[in-house]
């Protein structure tokens, strides 16, 4: 394929690239997200780059380790053209007021919709999970800090 932002036959374009990712992610960068479930105490979790190349970084969330590709970074914003739709939104939060790419992502009953800030490439700064209508989750990056 000839658009590097579309990884699979019959998907959606992801908003960024994996070099656009690498660029972003540099050794130490640190997200930090929390999670409100439904009937769930909230989650933190951090994210931290511990070592990046080329190829992809090793990652640490919550004592966790493991190594990923960009390119696998990338595919988790992959989703297939016909259940997704891609709208230029707004989200305000802790991180101020950003200009995203909103991937609103249907399968059956159960609706995604994932915000990546156009100026920071990797993960949604917020993701909801909606199930008939209710909302059943929201994950939303509440700190960002790149080493310089």
């Amino acid at each position: 394929m000839d658009d590097p932002h579309v990884l699979h036959p019959g998907h959606a374009p992801t908003p960024f690239t994996a070099d656009e990712i690498r660029r972003r992610c540099p050794t130490g960068r640190t997200v930090t997200a929390r999670t409100e479930a439904a009937g769930k105490p909230d989650r933190v979790d951090i994210t931290v780059f511990l070592e990046t190349d080329d190829e992809g970084a090793l990652l640490e969330s919550n004592g966790t380790r493991h190594r990923v590709t960009w390119r696998e970074l990338q595919n988790h914003a992959s989703f297939p053209a016909e259940v997704t739709t891609i709208d230029e939104d707004v989200v305000e939060g802790p991180l101020g007021r950003i200009e995203c790419l909103g991937y609103r992502v249907v399968a059956e009953d159960t609706v995604s919709t994932f915000w990546f800030a156009k100026d920071r490439p990797g993960m949604p700064v917020l993701f909801t999970t909606e199930t008939e209508g209710t909302l059943i989750s929201t994950t939303m990056v509440i700190a960002d800090e790149l080493v310089e």
